[in-house]
């Protein structure tokens, strides 16, 4: 079938109004394989963005491959991946906010959501989240270099308090809060 054709033929007749993604599959599965075997010869995950497609039905085909789950960059970016059966999300930038630590808790009801911290304010907020949704908060965080795999540790709100108490506190952190 000549696409071109079709999309100018539907053009002509006012159907297509709307951005159109055309995709081979079969190309976006190779392309989806070598990303992977590129990861897993250098011993790290793939987690893609979900910027690229904009597509829960193509981030669980990535998955399929081997991705770890999706990145984005906002919650209401995570709430449609989720909603669209991604079950792992990870939110790219920190959140500041109460209510978006409140939605963040929300959707752990559905998927795993990890979220970015490097303020304990930040982690105030997720811990109060978690709380008020009846679970806990779990976080993650390495030392002063946050792109070096270096201590990992688990830093619950008590610990992140004696962190910043001793001058030591975290450069970042990923955490997940939310109910049961």
């Amino acid at each position: 079938v000549n696409l071109r054709y079709v999309i100018q033929a539907a053009n002509g007749y006012g159907l297509v109004t709307l951005a159109l993604l055309l995709l081979d599959l079969d190309i976006f599965e190779r392309n989806g394989r070598r990303m992977m075997d590129v990861m897993r010869a250098h011993g790290v995950g793939w987690r893609p963005h979900s910027k690229a497609i904009k597509s829960p039905e193509l981030i669980k085909l990535q998955m399929a491959i081997g991705a770890h789950g999706a990145t984005c960059a906002k919650v209401s970016e995570a709430e449609v991946l989720v909603a669209g059966g991604v079950p792992s999300v990870l939110i790219a930038y920190e959140l500041a906010q109460p209510v978006k630590w409140e939605r963040v808790a929300a959707l752990q009801e559905h998927a795993e959501v990890i979220a970015c911290v490097d303020r304990p304010e930040h982690l105030a907020m997720a811990s109060e989240a978690g709380q008020r949704a009846g679970g806990s908060t779990t976080c993650a965080g390495t030392s002063a270099r946050p792109l070096r795999a270096a201590s990992l540790y688990q830093c619950t709100r008590k610990r992140l308090r004696a962190s910043a108490a001793s001058g030591s506190t975290p450069a970042s952190c990923a955490c997940t809060v939310g109910g049961g």
